[in-house]
């Protein structure tokens, strides 16, 4: 009734403090006489998304709980074993939670790159990064849930793929070319074996190289548009791939990774979900290392939530490249002075990491 539909809404509008002060929301519910309301899951965050902040212990744990699941899904597809469904969604709700709790502070840990590794590490930043964007454009949980395990598992078809290939410095023969192109096919067919595992996160596994444009791989016929949650992937796929240093090719710096990006919008991908990957993570995203105006070098923290060229900045060198003590500068305050490059840290004997 509608009287009941108001009390539901008066008690689900409490904060933390008066839902703890009145014994837990159970109890609220039950004085409130709401015989037709049925409510299942309840998550209390005592503030929106953060904007700024080091990555929690929490985050962090939530992370290295990704490239572990990562790890062991590897030594189980290589012994024909199948990996725990209930195992990967224990993984994909913490990432969840730690991006709706602070999803700039998660963003800094998809920075981390991992040569040796390059497939767990990608596809924990892949996971962190489709859930960001996720976020922006719903905070429905079963969506993110479902989002999150699509983009963790979106590249297991190439646990199937000889190493041999994966990690061949050169051009790929036409076979061996046809055999990576086959991942998302294998994937998808090694996820639908994972009993419980939602539909929704096999056809991400399925279409993530389907591009927006329906030029790519597996093509279907007829064709097709790729579902949402396939196009987020795609986003966070084609920024983390570009960023990395793999065997065939050395990693972009961050700004032209985006320009790339948004070169491919309309194309490879979509052009809405560009525009608002670019917005979330800023022209120069976290951990870039760039060069000011005035001659100064720092490393991005966080972007702006309001300006995608004018992010936070923790300043490591005086004009003349001395290195000094980190101070952070807002260029979202500090209107006279921008960042005129990105630059290559390795070129600067810098690692990003110790100063974010």
């Amino acid at each position: 009734t509608q009287a009941e539909t108001t009390r539901a809404v008066a008690v689900l509008s409490h904060d933390a403090g008066e839902v703890e002060r009145h014994q837990g929301l159970s109890r609220l519910l039950k004085e409130a006489d709401l015989p037709h309301v049925r409510v299942g899951e309840v998550r209390v965050f005592d503030k929106a998304i953060g904007l700024e902040g080091q990555p929690s212990e929490e985050a962090r744990a939530s992370y290295g709980g990704a490239l572990q699941l990562m790890r062991e899904i590897d030594r189980l597809v290589r012994s024909n074993r199948t990996p725990s469904t209930t195992q990967v969604k224990g993984v994909v709700r913490s990432l969840v939670d730690n991006v709706l709790q602070n999803r700039y502070a998660m963003l800094q840990l998809t920075g981390l790159k991992n040569y040796d590794e390059y497939t767990f590490y990608h596809s924990a930043n892949v996971a962190i990064l489709a859930l960001a964007l996720g976020a922006a454009v719903t905070t429905d949980y079963r969506f993110l849930s479902s989002l999150g395990i699509g983009a963790l598992l979106h590249d297991i078809g190439k646990l199937t793929v000889d190493l041999e290939i994966l990690n061949k410095p050169g051009a790929l023969s036409p076979d061996e070319w046809a055999n990576v192109r086959q991942h998302p096919v294998h994937g998808a067919e090694m996820a639908a074996l994972m009993p419980g595992l939602d539909k929704s996160a096999i056809v991400i596994i399925l279409e993530h190289h389907m591009r927006y444009d329906c030029a790519g791989y597996p093509q279907r016929v007829p064709a097709r548009t790729q579902h949402l949650t396939s196009r987020i992937v795609a986003v966070a796929d084609s920024y983390d791939a570009m960023t990395s240093r793999r065997a065939y090719s050395a990693a972009r710096v961050q700004d032209e990774a985006m320009a790339v990006m948004v070169k491919s919008a309309g194309n490879s991908l979509d052009p809405a979900l560009v525009r608002l990957f670019v917005r979330l993570m800023g022209v120069y995203p976290p951990r870039s290392v760039v060069r000011l105006s005035s001659g100064e070098v720092g490393v991005v923290v966080t972007p702006s939530p309001l300006d995608p060229v004018r992010p936070l900045i923790r300043v490591i060198t005086t004009p003349d490249g001395a290195m000094i003590d980190p101070h952070d500068l807002d260029l979202g305050v500090d209107a006279a002075r921008s960042i005129i490059a990105c630059l290559d840290p390795r070129g600067l004997n810098i690692e990003p990491d110790d100063y974010v």
